[in-house]
């Protein structure tokens, strides 16, 4: 074979390697679908900024840091680092593996918070965190969260037919 043809051979085979070497892969190894690029949140500051808002105690300061942390770092196990908007209630409940029902309705609800909190902010687009919201009113057993997931829901739809469509009115 000649020079130029092992060049080329293996400048190919550095392809493929690059190519299969840039597939994100889940814990398991297999390939993850990719995301389109979006909007990034980092967990804590998501979590610090709606405690100060909100003028969080102690308590609930760090109730809303274990969910925010916890959503985040589902989404690093899944290859989404910070994507919110593409967040899954239901397998992220399940990863989370609570053992009672008022466990599960306060992540539930402290995490239909912090996307509230995020979409009214304009940190994350309106739509994806309706959706979320509409499935953390699915998965809530309690009726309190269901509630508080479904007017947040509505409160974002309401938003965004007032607006522009990341949820922040026209100035």
């Amino acid at each position: 074979m000649s020079m130029r043809a092992s060049q080329r051979k293996e400048g190919r085979t550095a392809a493929r390697s690059r190519q299969r070497n840039s597939v994100a892969r889940d814990r398991g190894g297999a390939a993850v679908p990719a995301v389109k690029p979006g909007p990034t949140i980092v967990a804590m500051v998501l979590a610090d900024e709606m405690a100060a808002a909100v003028d969080a105690d102690p308590g609930h300061r760090e109730e809303l840091r274990e969910v925010a942390l916890a959503v985040g770092q589902w989404l690093a196990d899944e290859a989404r680092p910070g994507r919110w908007d593409t967040i899954d209630a239901a397998t992220v409940l399940r990863m989370m593996a609570l053992e009672d029902e008022v466990q599960q309705g306060r992540f539930l609800l402290t995490l239909a918070g912090l996307l509230g909190y995020a979409a009214l902010q304009g940190h994350l687009p309106i739509e994806p965190a309706r959706r979320t919201l509409l499935q953390i009113e699915g998965l809530a057993r309690s009726s309190a969260v269901a509630v508080f997931a479904a007017q947040t829901a509505a409160q974002l739809h309401r938003r965004g037919s007032a607006g522009e469509p990341d949820g922040r009115t026209a100035a």
